[in-house]
Order: structure tokens, then C-alpha cells, then sequence
């Protein structure tokens, strides 16, 4: 095993589409700097369940013993493949790492979890937990309304707890280098967050692979 893991998950046959066009530059992207790469992909239907995985796998990549685990959401893409995202959360730097930002029409500014890099931390770990700890159980059915206005969104609770005294110290603000809705110079990792219908963000990143390669 190595000290590092790169994490995805899709749910419904979009998703799994997505990472099926993304998969090949992320495997190559961890055989570079030594990472594992591990997708759970399903072609069950998405659910609202979709979001909370991602703190899951977090907690079961610590628990495995990793080092240092990323978590990219299936329509997102490394770009940048000479970056190490272990440099983003070095020991003596908070242990969670994500992009800062907002978009203009009503958005908040936030912590965007599309993309998560975080350090094996007592602090990280528990970060994790008090998250899922907000999960509802049994689901409630996906909420229709903008995410910030969603009372039972896993971005939401996150960005919640990280406003807090307890939690506001452990996470480094990423530029939008880290997880860009637009092409921009030193992107490092590209996203299609909100651009659109599923089957547009497939179409984009299908074209964007292409001009990658």
C-alpha cells in the first residue's frame, strides 16, 4: 500500500460515464507520484445519498492507513498532472484542504467539496465524523432547491461546521487553480460543477480529454 490515495465515486450511468472518461488520466496521474487510485461506481440510480460518500471513503481511506487522501467528484479532471496534492496539506499546515470561492447569481462564498484533499489527522478524522454525523437517515429524497439552501446538503453541513470556532482552523483555502469551472493559466485541476445537464458536462469533459491527451 502506499502512503497516498486518489478517491472517486459515481452513482447512475452519467456518473459512471464520467469517470470512465476521466479513469485512464487519473490512474496515470497516480502512478506518477506514487498514489493509489480506488473508484466505487455503481450504475444503481443516483440518490441524495450521492454526496455524504464522499466523507465515507475519506474515513476508510484513514482508517486503511493512508497518509494523505484526495477526493475528486466524477466531473472533475487533474489537469495539472506535475502536482502533488500532498503539498497542500504538509505536516504543520492544516489537515484539510478546498477551494474557496463562490459564483456570482446568489452563491455564497464557501468551501467547495467537489474536491477534498486531506492529511491522516486526529483533527481531519473527526472532521469527518461530526460531518456524517449530520447524515440523515433514513435519506429524504434529493432536495430541488439551490445546494446553500438545502437544509440536509452535505456541502452545507460542511460549510456550517467549518464557519465554527471548533472547526475553522483545520482547513486551508484553495485558489480556483484547484478546482476551475473555466480554463484559466496553472489550473491544476478542471470541474464542471453546475455547467449545465449531466449529458453537457459529459459532452465538455469528453471534449476536454481529447485536447488532453
Amino acid at each position: 500500500m502506499r502512503d497516498a490515495i486518489l478517491l472517486q465515486y459515481a452513482s447512475g450511468e452519467l456518473h459512471f460515464q464520467m469517470i470512465a472518461v476521466t479513469r485512464p488520466r487519473h490512474q496515470l496521474y497516480a502512478e506518477r507520484h506514487g498514489c493509489d487510485y480506488r473508484c466505487r461506481d455503481t450504475l444503481e440510480p443516483l440518490t441524495a445519498d450521492f454526496g455524504w460518500v464522499r466523507w465515507e471513503m475519506l474515513l476508510d481511506a484513514f482508517v486503511a492507513g493512508y497518509e494523505t487522501a484526495v477526493y475528486l467528484e466524477s466531473d472533475t479532471c487533474v489537469h495539472d498532472l506535475s502536482v502533488d496534492f500532498r503539498s497542500a496539506v504538509p505536516p504543520g499546515r492544516p489537515p484539510l484542504a478546498m477551494k474557496y470561492n463562490r459564483v456570482p447569481g446568489g452563491e455564497p462564498w464557501h468551501y467547495q467539496t467537489g474536491m477534498i484533499i486531506a492529511r491522516n489527522d486526529p483533527a481531519a478524522i473527526a472532521f469527518c465524523e461530526a460531518v456524517m454525523r449530520e447524515k440523515p437517515s433514513p435519506s429524504p429524497g434529493e432536495e430541488t432547491c439551490a445546494w446553500w439552501e438545502r437544509e440536509r446538503c452535505q456541502q452545507v453541513i460542511a460549510n456550517r461546521l467549518l464557519a465554527g470556532n471548533e472547526w475553522s482552523a483545520i482547513v486551508t483555502k484553495l485558489d480556483e487553480r484547484w478546482n476551475s469551472i473555466e480554463p484559466m493559466d496553472g489550473m491544476i485541476v478542471r470541474a464542471w460543477h453546475g455547467r449545465g445537464p449531466e449529458r453537457h458536462k459529459l459532452d465538455e469533459m469528453r471534449t476536454y480529454i481529447e485536447g488532453a491527451i
